[in-house]
């Protein structure tokens, strides 16, 4: 019952940690473009994890901002309660990257449909089989 769902939801809420969830707004894909240091559109093919971080790998199938080559490595905290990004490998995401000690960084809240980020850009949205050059590269 819908009593039983709230129960569960309230139970569930006050075993999360205070100050450890992670809180944004969505910003508008315009805006978080016309900040972001590079985005881009692309399929996430590999993760790794480290201390307090994640090394996320993205092949990229469009670079809308910023030097970004055929793949990107992204600097993200290691769950979403840090704001870090939880996407499983396969997924395709849009995302807008910051530039910080010589690495890109992404969060939970830089993280955009793909053809919402590329209507930001005011590009025409491509299929990703179609745009699919070659497989990722193998590391």
């Amino acid at each position: 019952s819908l009593c039983v769902l709230a129960l569960f939801a309230a139970a569930l809420a006050a075993t999360v940690e205070p100050g450890r969830a992670c809180s944004c707004a969505l910003p508008d894909p315009r805006s978080a473009l016309a900040r972001a240091d590079a985005a881009f559109v692309g399929t996430l093919i590999k993760r790794r994890q480290l201390d307090n971080r994640a090394v996320l790998v993205y092949s990229v199938e469009r670079s809308l901002k910023g030097p970004l080559g055929q793949t990107v490595e992204v600097v993200t905290a290691r769950d979403g309660a840090g704001c870090g990004i939880e996407a499983p490998v396969g997924t395709r995401v849009g995302l807008t990257l910051d530039r910080r000690d010589g690495a890109w960084h992404g969060h939970l809240c830089a993280q955009f449909a793909p053809e919402d980020l590329l209507a930001a850009a005011a590009l025409p949205a491509l299929h990703p089989r179609l745009c699919a050059s070659s497989s990722p590269p193998t590391p």
